[in-house]
Parts: C-alpha cells; structure tokens; sequence
C-alpha cells in the first residue's frame, strides 16, 4: 500500500506511514526482558535453597562488579534438582571502569537542560559571541 506523500517527500494530512501502528507493550523488547528478569529461579545461598527474581541476581551482580571488580554468580539448581556451579567474572580495570561509568550515567544521567533563573554569564556563555575569529 503507497503511502500519500507530497511533491517533497513530506506525509500528506491523514496519511499513516505505520497503519499497523505501535506494538502493543506486551510485544516490546523491553516489556518481555521485564517479565524474563521477574521470573524466579531457585539458587543456593550457602547451603539454602532461595528462590530469588531475575533482576536480585543481576542487581547484587552489578554491586559486585563495582565494588570488588568481580562477579560471582550464584550457583542454581535445575528442574532436575542438579547443581549447577555458578559462574565468576574477573573484570580487568579498564572494563571495570567502562562497566562504573555506564552504571552511574543509567543511575545518574548527564544533565542536559540547566534552569537559569539570574543569566548565564560565567556558566556557559561568558564570551561575548561575534562574527570574529578568536585570536
């Protein structure tokens, strides 16, 4: 089905690029990640057999990661009641900090608009903006 452009390329009023529309929430990527992370798993905790959610295991993973540089995942058992050794991760330094600095900018991402109540004058436009070349 053609979809009603104009002589530029431009949507006519009323035409729909997507009929089928939005996926519904149920469909998206991140609405089955979040039902796969909710799911429980049983693991063992010292000699303890825990069910605990997806996204326990991954949050204590990430409070390994970035404060010892390593990640030991919990052992599990299966539906066949075997133990499956869970397995560690020894991060170099410098994925380390790769992994920090993609955490923290999840947690707390960079500011990008700044309310200015009183001017900007020694925030961000201190220099006066002119057609002349800086010297």
């Amino acid at each position: 089905m053609a979809v009603a452009r104009d002589a530029h390329g431009r949507l006519l009023p009323g035409s729909v690029n997507n009929p089928t529309g939005r996926p519904k929430a149920e469909h998206t990527l991140a609405s089955l990640i979040r039902v796969e992370f909710g799911k429980e798993i049983e693991v063992l905790i010292g000699d303890n057999l825990t069910k605990l959610e997806r996204r326990q295991i991954m949050a204590d993973a990430m409070a390994q990661l970035i404060s010892t540089g390593k990640v030991k995942l919990p052992d599990r058992v299966d539906e066949n009641g075997n133990v499956i050794k869970g397995v560690t991760f020894d991060f170099p330094a410098s994925e380390w900090m790769k992994h920090l600095i993609r955490l923290f900018r999840y947690i707390e991402p960079p500011i990008t608009n700044i309310e200015v109540s009183g001017g900007v004058d020694g925030i961000i436009f201190d220099k006066e903006i002119t057609d002349e070349p800086d010297e």
